[in-house]
């Protein structure tokens, strides 16, 4: 690991210094359509916490005379950058989850992380998983009737 880069490590939720493990280079053109790209493919790992990541740099030029130094770049990082850094952000305290039943606060804790990696509809899924394992725990029980068409007209017309 030679050369280093600053970029966001979502293990230590700041940008840290990373070293590049593996890099890829690839140079298109197009001559019919003037056309020209560089694609850079890395794998990088943090040198704080040692996790490692996959980054693309795309740079692209469509004049003929247009120096690469001014071309568009577009840049990707997997997994993909937390863009809330919420850093140690909790919905409940430690103190009032951790007396949760352990399937409880499982569940609670990926809850959190979901929110935190703006992963809605897995938030949504262990919303409602929560509310059945606090069901489950607390011995409330779901009626088995359907409503009628009726009933569901009324409630919602």
């Amino acid at each position: 690991m030679g050369e280093r880069i600053k970029a966001h490590c979502n293990e230590c939720c700041r940008k840290t210094n990373q070293g590049i493990l593996y890099e890829q280079s690839i140079k298109q053109e197009e001559d019919k359509i003037y056309y020209s790209s560089v694609s850079r493919y890395i794998m990088i790992q943090c040198l704080g916490c040692d996790s490692i990541s996959f980054m693309t740099f795309e740079k692209f030029g469509i004049e003929k005379k247009q120096p690469e130094s001014e071309w568009d770049e577009i840049c990707h990082q997997y997994p993909e950058a937390d863009i809330f850094d919420m850093g140690d952000f909790e919905i409940l305290a430690e103190e009032i989850y951790g007396r949760f039943p352990a399937i409880i606060r499982d569940v609670y804790e990926e809850i959190e992380s979901a929110v935190k990696h703006n992963a809605l509809l897995l938030t949504g899924l262990g919303l409602r998983t929560l509310i059945e394992a606090i069901c489950i725990q607390q011995n409330i029980l779901v009626a088995k009737k359907k409503p009628s068409k009726m009933a569901l007209k009324k409630l919602f017309f």
